[in-house]
Formats: structure tokens, sequence, C-alpha cells
């Protein structure tokens, strides 16, 4: 996920966001950068934080119940950013793929079990890319 650089514009990602949440009944995962922050020390700058900033976004994970994932050590999106396009979701084996590979118990910890997960699908995804749509960039 990518949030837009305008608040207007990621007001409607929480929009739909919301949308998509409606009827949702099993656990779901949303990793990105939302190009916003959450608390006042997230900002890296010394520029001060308005509270209008954090409102929206926060406002947004309470109404869909999402907790943010705390992470200590490097980064776990280093060397994970992979493109995803909406054509993979629609074959026929992506479900199953990406579902055999999370019920796989990989790490003690839960974000780096995550992390883990995500690395392991983005090489699958990739073979998947490359074997039935010939490498789509």
């Amino acid at each position: 996920m990518y949030g837009y650089n305008t608040g207007d514009k990621r007001k409607e990602l929480w929009t739909n966001l919301r949308d998509l949440a409606i009827g949702m009944t099993t656990s779901w995962l949303i990793c990105g950068d939302f190009n916003t922050l959450l608390y006042p020390e997230d900002r890296l700058s010394s520029n001060p934080v308005q509270p209008t900033e954090i409102a929206d976004f926060s406002n947004c994970l309470h109404d869909l119940s999402l907790n943010e994932l705390c992470w200590k050590g490097d980064t776990w999106t280093n060397n994970l950013l992979l493109d995803f396009f909406n054509v993979w979701a629609e074959h026929s084996s992506f479900l199953s793929l990406v579902e055999k590979e999370w019920q796989k118990r990989k790490a003690i910890g839960h974000m780096k079990n995550i992390w883990i997960h995500l690395r392991s699908l983005k090489q699958k995804i990739a073979k998947l890319n490359q074997e039935e749509f010939k490498a789509v960039t």
C-alpha cells in the first residue's frame, strides 16, 4: 500500500479501506508507506506535528480495528519491496499459493514471522509472474 502525498487523496484511501473492510470476517494485514504519521514521535524532522496530520489515519485504523505492528532492529521492509499487479490475484493458483505459505510457521516473533512469509511469497510470486505472465512489470 502506498499513501498519497496529499491529505485529500489520503482521505480517499481511508474511505476506500473502510469500504473494503465491510463484511470482512477474516484477519487481514495492510503493509506499506502511508505517507502520514500515527504518532508525533514518528516525525524524524524537527517540524512540529499538527493533530490534524494524525487524526484521519488514527481514526481509520481505529474504525478498522487495525493495530500497528511494531518492529525492533533492522527495518522489516529492507529488500522486501515488490510491485503488486492485480492480475496475479486473479490467477487460479494465487490464493492457494498465499494460503499454503501463510500456514507455515517460520519464526517465533510475530513480526519476524510476517517478514519471513512476505520474503518467501515475494520469491514465489516472482516465479508465478515469470512463468504465467511473462514477467509483467
